[in-house]
């Protein structure tokens, strides 16, 4: 049944199916362009196997299963309480496979994605800051409060609305293949999607063995806000609030 590869957790929810969502809930609503998927030289990978490993009152445990061609990834889907997944990425190779693209996806709805937020914010707080808003336009998109390293990885990102959005995290490199002149992630604009790509292989890489990458992924918000919760704490700095802020 289809209700019972959904997962939800207090104001989040996801649809398992395929290597990862088919969709994201937040505060019940579809936040999804499409599936969250990874992709082989660009193509999608075939689902398999979708099975419950671990039921407890404080979490869940899924494992999927999908492969392309000679490539065969499970990934160990562990969801807490708060509705937050932590992702255990096996990437199982039939012996010597020559790789030169390999990327996560993550589309949102455009209604959806008008604010970003990494986690070296470059001062965004500040008078004269960059601007967290998703910039206009089709294609890749200009983000001037991240700070741009090629060969390496932005260790968090998150991207949506007000209230409504989706992160992802990871805490190290380790089992990547990233050129060191291209950057490694982007976030671009097509028709009703808003897609943040991240880059596991781009440069080119021979896979033998199997491996692990470790990720984390939460959909926003986790729970409803305290009424006039703004004012819990003070503006550092003389620094105004935010034009058209609520401060009810």
């Amino acid at each position: 049944k289809e209700a019972e590869k959904e997962v939800h957790a207090l104001l989040t929810g996801y649809r398992l199916s395929g290597t990862l969502w088919d969709a994201v809930y937040s505060e019940g609503e579809n936040i999804l362009a499409a599936p969250v998927e990874f992709r082989l030289e660009g193509e999608t990978f075939t689902p398999g196997e979708l099975r419950m490993l671990d039921k407890a009152p404080d979490r869940v445990t899924w494992l999927s299963t999908a492969s392309r061609g000679k490539v065969k990834l499970e990934l160990r889907q562990e969801y807490d309480y708060d509705g937050f997944c932590k992702v255990t990425l096996k990437v199982i190779p039939d012996g010597k496979v020559k790789v030169a693209s390999f990327q996560l996806l993550l589309p949102l709805q455009k209604p959806f994605a008008t604010l970003y937020n990494p986690l070296d914010k470059a001062g965004s707080r500040a008078t004269f800051a960059p601007s967290l808003e998703i910039p206009a336009g089709e294609g890749m998109l200009t983000l001037p409060a991240v700070n741009t390293r090629k060969g390496r990885l932005e260790n968090y990102f998150w991207f949506g609305g007000q209230y409504k959005g989706l992160c992802w995290m990871i805490d190290n490199e380790r089992n990547f293949s990233l050129d060191p002149e291209r950057e490694a992630q982007r976030l671009s604009r097509k028709g009703n999607a808003v897609t943040y790509t991240i880059d596991i292989v781009n440069q080119p890489a021979v896979w033998e063995k199997p491996f692990e990458i470790i990720m984390g992924l939460q959909a926003t918000p986790v729970k409803p806000q305290p009424e006039g919760y703004r004012k819990v704490g003070e503006f550092m700095y003389d620094y105004p609030p935010p034009a058209g802020a609520d401060l009810a």
